[in-house]
């Protein structure tokens, strides 16, 4: 039997059908950095999780189930959006991105990314996507 392997990446910069919908959360790096622990520890409470530094800040996490494993890594990328009023401010485009040979992995994944971005809009309603930092 061979192993079998899955991979996926979800990211603000795509959370609609088309490009015109990339978002970002108006947000500081402290916020951003509070909100991929708390995503993370809410749904893998028991697994270490490790800080990222390279090439963006964020964290990852290895869960396992007997021989199967699969590690999923959350980013805050520095982004420029534009608000309301046309001015364009500072915040944060969140990225998942996972890998590895469990099928409840991708469950995990997205249970993450959508855990981050119901307590992002909580925090602060997302803008259009301009451009990196």
């Amino acid at each position: 039997m061979g192993m079998v392997g899955c991979a996926g990446h979800l990211s603000t910069l795509k959370m609609g059908s088309n490009e015109t919908t990339a978002q970002i959360f108006p947000v500081s790096a402290e916020m951003a950095d509070r909100l991929v622990v708390t995503a993370l520890t809410r749904k893998c409470p028991d697994n270490l999780i490790s800080r990222v530094e390279y090439p963006n800040k964020g964290y990852w996490v290895t869960i396992r189930f007997a021989l199967d494993t699969h590690r999923i890594v959350v980013f805050y990328i520095p982004a420029k959006g534009r608000n309301e009023t046309g001015e364009i401010v500072d915040g944060f485009v969140f990225e998942v991105a996972h890998q590895g040979t469990m099928i409840r992995g991708i469950k995990y994944a997205n249970d993450i990314f959508e855990s981050l971005i119901e307590d992002a809009t909580r925090v602060a309603k997302p803008i259009p996507f301009v451009g990196y930092q």
